[in-house]
């Protein structure tokens, strides 16, 4: 990381990437510590330009430096749930690998809700895929899938 631990942020190491070229701030909303992602400018626009025009806007309306760049603060989304989002756009197997439980159920449902606010279609659809094919949405499924999946499945 490049900059010192005596910020008054919290920085998550797997986003933050030193030749990154967006700084976005987020508020955690069990503790209130403020949470800073470096991350790449293109990835996001890939995934979602609504976001990065949120993004841009921020920027331009309020120039607040972390070292040599400014950050974005998005106020309206919980750092925890952003962080999720952010994994799925810069590591976009790490959904894949998920094996069905209920904990990663509660997780895609704010990266789902994200992804829908700022109309990120291709991790809509992905998240969707993955979710219909790990909670099937008949019993008939649901049977045939708890046969290739063994007894293994962790109850709530």
């Amino acid at each position: 990381m490049a900059y010192s631990s005596t910020l008054p942020f919290e920085l998550n190491d797997d986003l933050w990437f030193d030749d990154g070229d967006i700084l976005v701030c987020a508020r955690r909303s069990d503790s209130g510590a403020l949470c800073l992602y470096k991350l790449y400018r293109d990835m996001l626009a890939v995934h979602s330009t609504s976001l990065l025009n949120i993004l841009d806007k921020s920027l331009a309306r309020r120039p607040v430096h972390v070292g040599h760049m400014s950050y974005a603060y998005l106020s309206d989304d919980h750092a925890l749930d952003l962080e999720r989002f952010f994994i799925a756009i810069h590591y976009p197997i790490y959904f894949l690998l998920w094996k069905r439980n209920a904990r990663n159920f509660r997780h895609a449902l704010p990266v789902l809700r994200i992804a829908l606010k700022y109309q990120a279609t291709d991790i809509i659809d992905a998240l969707a895929s993955q979710l219909e094919q790990d909670w099937p949405m008949t019993i008939s499924e649901w049977d045939a899938s708890q046969c290739e999946v063994g007894s293994g499945f962790e109850p709530w």
